[in-house]
Formats: C-alpha cells, structure tokens, sequence
C-alpha cells in the first residue's frame, strides 16, 4: 500500500532534540539522538509479566540494536543516509511525544538531501502490536528515483541481558510475515509487511545498513540474526509524498504474534495521521478530534461563540461568553447603542453593532446620503456636512431681497447672513432697482433689470407705441407677432382684425372656414360649388368628383369614361366574365347572357345560331355530311 497526503506539523510544542523515553503497561521504548531506539535504556522492550520485572529486550543491549537506512538517487547523484545509536547523518528537525493513557504515538522528523522524512510510531498499551510508518516528502526540485528505505533491528529477547542471544528465524511463505523467538524468554517478536508488493522481509546474520542488503530466511534455524523491512520506489517526483510502513507484532508464542498481524493489518496499514497537527487524530481513524482541519478545533479548545463546537463535546457554544448584540429597530443594519443584550445568538432584530445615531428612520445610518435637513443623516457627528443638495447663495448688499449678478456665490445648506438664491440684481448698490421694480421710462436707469429704459405695461417685452411696438400695451396678448385669433381684434398689430382665421372669407367666395368653405384661398370652391372631373372636392362634401362619368363609382377600377355600363355595380365591368341566364351584360361589350359568346371561333354564337358551340365545323351553313350530325344547324340530319 502507497498514498499520497500532506503532512503539516504546525503549532506544536517539541521537545529539544535527544533521548526520550515512552513507557507504558505493554512496551517502553527509549530514542536516542538519531529516533532510534537505543540500548541506554535498554531501546525496546515487552512486558511478560514473568520474568524478574516483567520487561524483557527484544533489541540486543550492543550495536547496532535498531537502525534506518536511506538511498536513492536525486539530480545526477546518488545518496546514503542512516541513522542508528552508534552512527547518523540524518539531522534530526523535530521530535514529538503523544503518548498519553492507552493511546501512544512518537514522531521524529528526518531531513536529507531533497527528501524529509517523517517517522510514526504508534501503539495502544492493551495491545501486543504497533505501526512503524514513515511519510517521505520529495522537497528538492527534481524527481527522486530508485528509492530503497531499511529498517532493521536485532531481536535477543532473551531472559539474560548477556545470554545466548539465540532466536529461532522464520518467513512465511507468502513474504509478508517474518518472526524471531526468543531462546530463553520464549516471547515471539514479528514484523508484518502493509504493502508486499513493495517490501520484502527476512533475517540476515548480521546487520546490513546496504539499501540492496541480501535477505535470508533462516526457516526456524538458531542463531543470532537480525530482522530486516525494506521498502522500494521507483520514483517519487517533485512535491509528492508517499505513505509505507510495517506492523511490529509479539506473543508468547508464533500464534499470538502472528494473529496480532493478521487480525490488525486492516486497521494499522491505513494509520490516520494528525491532519492538523493540533495533538488529536480526527474521530474518523478512532481518535477525538471533531475537525482534523482545524488546529483550533480538537478536545479541551475554548469554546466561542461561532456556530461551532471547538472543543468536540457535541455541543455548539456551550460555556462560550458570548457577544454583545444591539436592537435594529429601522432594519437598516445598524444597531442602536442604547439596546445592548449580550449573547451568542442574536434575538430577532438584533445586529451586531451599534453604530445607528437614530433607529427611528431607515434614511439615518453610517454611509447613508447627507441632504440639507437639518439632520446628521449618515451618523459621523455633523448635521449637513457635504450634503449633496447645497444651495448656492449671492450677497443682497443692497438688502432688497435680490442677489448681486457679479458677487461669488457660497455653496452651504443655509444662506449666511445677508446672503440670498439667485443672481437677478442689476444693481445690487441701489434698493429701489431690482427685478419687478416700476420702470420709469426715459430716465437713463433700468429700474426692473429688464435691459431697458423703456416702459412694458402688460409685461409681454413691448414697449408700447409710440416708443415701441405693441398697439394694446394693457392686453399681455397682444403684440407684434402674436398667434392671430378670430376674436375681433388685431392679435399680431399688423393693422388687420382676425385676417386668415377660420372667420375671415379670404377668396371673398360667400364662405369662411367656419362657414364649411374647405378651401378658403380658391373662390371656386365651397360649400353648393358645381363639382367637376379635376380631382378636387370642389362643393366641400367630403367627396371627390361623385356622380361624374370620370369616376369609379363602383371601385371596380373603370369609370363611364372608360366603358363600364353599370359603374354602380363593382361585378360588372369591361372584360368581365360573362355569366349565362342572369340578364346582366356583364363583360359591357353590348350583348346579355352567355348566348353572345362564339366558343369555337366559327363565326357563329349560341345567340346567332350555333348549335353546338364547342365544335367549329358545326354552325349555320356548314356542309352537311354523312356522319349523323346536323352541321348546318338546319334540325336536319
């Protein structure tokens, strides 16, 4: 089995680098400098609960006792790292202890050229098996080929720390399980393999840290070897990771350790890793933490007030302190800050600021509009502050309510003092000149500021006669050019009343427009004119040339003049087809009925004759042969 998934070690506390030591009821492990188990603290060892303490030493207390290797090539060369109690040149990043209770996990962190490569070992102390994992990261900035990593130990679990050092060796015969049993402690230590396609197993007689080391298998032989895992890749390219590892099994016999490695390598060879890094394993792969993705997130954590449960106990913001909320009673989003109630869910209508200056309006609120009202509308402290509908006010020097035309305006919501709307005083030194003052005419001075000395009594922009123009000075309108009306006076003061208005007979016919005349500029045309073939509605009834022999009474497109001999009926026409036994001429070509038609071009119709009309040889006078026709139409055959 290979996956590939990130690993993030983030925020969390490590020990400095060195020997440590985990201890629990099952196995109790020391590392050393290098992540390995030493012989110090006697590196690794099970509890028998027989012998003297209970513990006995399935790593040999002597070199190497347990040992890692790593080779590969990586950007043209080729490397070798190792790392065991007496020699290492992997540098050590970082080490973490989680064991805590029944659940136990070490991490150490390995760096090497383009590679970083993270240890996991991990174990439950009612159980008589662990996880040794490894996470390869490529972190160089070319592929890593032909990928061999090693893991070795030397199994003397004997009962004397000096012993025989004896085991008996074994592979099974699929290659995926390989044991050592102890001479005299009789306790069995195994390895399993989680992905046999790419890792072998066996027993060498002596401890080979070569990547390509030869394996053997011993078949049950006694003798002092050591256990070696190998795992193989054939590239891991830039950026990628992989996930390999093997299961480490015991027993008091070979059926123990051998069913600790069948029965848990569903489990074990598909290990959940801290995703987060938050020191708990997602509840998924068994472990506690509600979130793996969140470092925030895992048992113990304060909980707030968010919508989540931070601490996993199942329950959403319990014991969180909450928040202060503020009633909306506008529904503008803006709170008022005289309604505060704290809480970690806000009550309907409720916000989460109190930013409103006035919760009565809607109009009122940060970033709301500012109009000249009177009113701070959009909350920052001023009233009508950069409003957008200034007005724009002129000085009244003069003090007669109209402003300056020269002075410069002020834009503001309010007029300072003396200040006035609109710039409409000509003179703005003198009270008594202002729009609407009386115009005294011929004084040199415009009074009313309308660019005149003159007088314009009605207010229409005529000066009366004789100075101007306007011949009724008292009527507004009335004045040169004004719209003609027919009401009896001289609108336009060109000296005629009501000219060219439907009450002026302008073609002196008897008629006026009013009077039903449609042509008031032709006096040959009126109301009872004699109507002639022109085109023209000459008696102004609304019809053109009616009753005329030049017109299409009937609408069938010819008139009298052009041969239609009942322009009163749109069927009957020049050309039109003739119909029989209906009386009516139809076709206007003089004869009535179907009978006036020669059908077979003999010369002879129905009517004149013809007494069989489809067929050319037979009409009045034809040769008379012996056929049994009457060809001559005589009632002879």
């Amino acid at each position: 089995m290979h996956r590939v998934l990130a690993i993030m070690l983030v925020g969390l506390a490590w020990p400095a680098f060195g020997s440590v030591t985990v201890s629990g009821d099952e196995i109790q492990i020391q590392y050393g400098d290098a992540g390995q188990w030493v012989y110090s603290g006697n590196g690794l060892q099970l509890n028998t609960g027989s012998f003297s303490d209970g513990w006995v030493d399935v790593t040999w207390p002597g070199s190497p006792w347990a040992q890692a290797t790593v080779e590969y090539s990586y950007s043209g060369g080729t490397y070798d790292y190792r790392a065991n109690n007496g020699y290492q040149d992997m540098t050590v990043l970082a080490e973490m202890d989680l064991s805590s209770g029944d659940a136990n996990e070490v991490w150490h962190t390995w760096s090497m050229t383009g590679l970083e490569v993270h240890k996991i070992e991990r174990w439950n102390d009612e159980d008589r098996h662990s996880l040794v994992w490894f996470i390869v990261t490529n972190t160089g900035t070319a592929d890593v080929t032909d990928f061999r990593m090693v893991h070795a130990i030397d199994p003397d679990q004997d009962y004397e720390p000096y012993g025989n050092f004896s085991t008996y060796n074994d592979v099974r015969s699929d290659g995926a399980f390989m044991s050592s049993e102890g001479g005299s402690s009789w306790v069995t230590v195994a390895f399993g393999s989680c992905d046999p396609d790419r890792e072998d197993l066996g027993h060498n007689s002596g401890w080979d840290p070569d990547g390509d080391a030869g394996f053997s298998d011993y078949n049950g032989s006694l003798g002092d070897y050591t256990m070696h895992w190998r795992h193989t890749e054939d590239t891991i390219p830039v950026g990628a990771t992989m996930e390999f590892g093997f299961i480490l099994s015991w027993g008091y016999d070979l059926s123990e350790a051998e069913s600790g490695y069948d029965d848990n390598y569903g489990d074990l060879c598909s290990p959940c890793v801290d995703e987060d890094g938050d020191g708990f394993r997602s509840t998924d792969c068994g472990g506690s933490d509600c979130d793996d993705d969140d470092a925030s997130i895992h048992p113990g954590a304060e909980e707030i007030c968010d919508g989540i449960d931070q601490d996993c106990n199942g329950l959403i913001d319990d014991g969180a302190a909450g928040v202060w909320w503020w009633l909306d009673l506008d529904s503008d989003g803006y709170g008022d800050p005289d309604s505060d109630y704290f809480a970690c869910e806000p009550p309907p209508g409720f916000v989460d600021n109190d930013e409103d200056c006035d919760d009565s309006t809607d109009e009122v609120h940060p970033g709301a509009i500012e109009y000249c009202n009177e009113r701070d509308d959009d909350c920052d402290g001023f009233i009508d502050d950069f409003a957008i509908d200034p007005g724009s006010w002129v000085p009244d020097m003069d003090s007669d309510g109209y402003g300056s035309m020269s002075a410069p305006a002020v834009a503001d919501c309010s007029p300072p003092d003396g200040y006035v709307m609109g710039r409409t005083d000509c003179n703005d030194f003198d009270e008594d000149i202002h729009p609407g003052a009386e115009e005294i005419p011929y004084d040199g001075i415009d009074q009313d500021c309308d660019g005149s000395d003159l007088g314009d009594v009605d207010g229409d922009g005529y000066l009366s006669v004789p100075v101007g123009d306007d011949c009724d000075d008292t009527d507004p309108d009335v004045y040169p050019g004004a719209p003609e009306l027919p009401n009896g006076k001289d609108d336009d003061c060109d000296g005629i009343v009501d000219e060219e208005t439907i009450w002026s007979d302008d073609d002196f016919d008897g008629y006026t427009e009013a009077g039903g005349d449609c042509d008031d500029s032709d006096p040959d045309i009126h109301p009872g004119a004699e109507e002639i073939c022109d085109g023209v509605d000459q008696d102004c009834d609304g019809e053109i040339d009616e009753d005329l022999p030049c017109t299409d009474d009937d609408g069938d497109g010819f008139s009298e003049e052009e041969g239609d001999c009942h322009d009163g009926d749109p069927d009957v026409y020049p050309g039109a087809t003739e119909f029989p036994d209906n009386g009516v001429d139809d076709d206007c070509d003089g004869l009535v009925d179907f009978g006036d038609v020669d059908a077979d071009d003999d010369g002879f119709a129905t009517f004149a004759g013809d007494c069989d009309d489809n067929d050319p040889e037979v009409h009045p006078g034809a040769v008379e042969t012996c056929d049994g026709i009457d060809e001559d139409c005589d009632g002879l055959i």
